[in-house]
């Protein structure tokens, strides 16, 4: 399974007790079932106060962090994903990096980067 946005993010920078954005670093992490149950259960069992002081959480995500990281426990228990690959983009990112798969794939032609915006051809 691939967390794209803000709670995977948040989950990684946890993960990896850094409050640095490093999106090569950020992208490196996988989490495993158990750390993502893990990381629910310290913050379900932490009050708000105590959650703030945690290293990756920013504080202002520090409310909603327990329901995101019960939302992707729950996602990955449901569909069977053992564990969790950390994206910094987005979902637009994937559709082009899926489309250009399918296209090698199919030995077409590439697509260019602007395809999304103009649905220009490639020349």
């Amino acid at each position: 399974m691939v967390a794209s946005g803000g709670m995977g993010c948040i989950l990684a920078k946890m993960e990896m007790c850094n409050d640095d954005f490093d999106r090569e670093e950020m992208e490196a992490v996988k989490l495993p079932l158990d750390s993502v149950t893990g990381w629910g259960k310290r913050l379900w069992g932490l009050p708000l106060g105590k959650r703030r002081e945690i290293t990756g959480l920013p504080t202002n995500r520090a409310d909603i962090a327990l329901y995101g990281s019960l939302i992707y426990e729950q996602i990955m228990r449901r569909f069977g994903f053992a564990s969790m690959q950390v994206s910094t983009r987005g979902i637009r990112f994937g559709l082009f990096a899926d489309l250009i798969t399918q296209q090698k794939r199919l030995a077409k032609k590439p697509v260019c980067a602007n395809f999304f915006l103009h649905r220009c051809p490639v020349v």
